[in-house]
């Protein structure tokens, strides 16, 4: 289970939201909630992120990359029709 961001350290918040944090496949997987199967699909239709070679043949992901993705998906996924929370003034 994730901790919480309030609970991680500087170090831990940096690596979250710098661009040399990575990810293996297991935990794209995770964190999308797809399949790595479909991960490796998407990769090849150049609908996904594309992996790279960190050392020798372990490949990782960028999860700055991921991670834009996934609001992206999010934003496409939701049109325009979709339910908007009230707008208030302050």
């Amino acid at each position: 289970m994730r901790e919480p961001v309030e609970m991680l350290s500087a170090r831990e918040l940096e690596a979250i939201s710098s661009d040399t944090a990575i990810m293996t496949i297991k935990e794209v997987a995770a964190d999308t909630k797809l399949a790595e199967p479909t991960i490796y699909e998407l990769v090849r239709k150049k609908k996904f992120p594309a992996s790279f070679s960190l050392i020798g043949r372990k490949s990782v992901w960028l999860k700055s990359e991921v991670e834009s993705w996934k609001r992206w998906r999010i934003e496409t996924a939701k049109g325009k029709e979709r339910w908007q929370p009230p707008v208030t003034d302050s």
